[in-house]
């Protein structure tokens, strides 16, 4: 039993309200999708920001689908907006478990300066992790301007 809690409290976690862990989708690979390199086995773990969920869903399948046609795992993670992905990246990485780290996320700006901090926070937290240099860190968050953008940007009409 002891084992059991040692084994449990090595594991990321983080409170159901921040991360929720979904099984790795299955996704049909797009033949247009050609991966720059075949990386069998390869284990990514990929933070995906739910708000803005239209966009940061066809930006998460694009990415399974390059990832399924490479021969990588991807774990994929939610957060609930793009503040909350770098600390998550951080804690994934820590835990040894993962090859490489991916962001994906979608912050449109507003008429407040709520946008200009979050796009900050986010460029800050996951810049300092690919500088660490400790694992590959990918930066898939779109900021942009307006819906249109986001979804020219996340392949097109969604």
């Amino acid at each position: 039993m002891r084992q059991k809690k040692a084994q449990a409290k090595k594991s990321v976690s983080a409170p159901s309200t921040v991360m929720v862990k979904r099984a790795p989708k299955r996704v049909a690979a797009a033949s247009s999708v050609k991966p720059p390199v075949e990386i069998w086995g390869t284990k990514v773990a990929v933070v995906v920001a739910t708000f803005n969920a239209d966009i940061t869903e066809k930006l998460s399948e694009g990415a399974a689908a390059v990832f399924q046609k490479s021969g990588a795992l991807m774990e994929r993670f939610d957060v609930p907006g793009a503040f909350e992905i770098a600390g998550v990246l951080s804690r994934l990485g820590r835990s040894r478990r993962y090859d490489g780290l991916m962001a994906i996320g979608c912050v449109i700006r507003g008429e407040t300066e709520h946008y200009d901090l979050v796009v900050d926070q986010g460029r800050e937290g996951v810049g300092r992790l690919s500088a660490a240099g400790d694992l590959p860190v990918t930066f898939g968050v779109l900021a942009v301007e307006n819906r249109k953008q986001a979804q020219d940007r996340a392949g097109g009409k969604l």
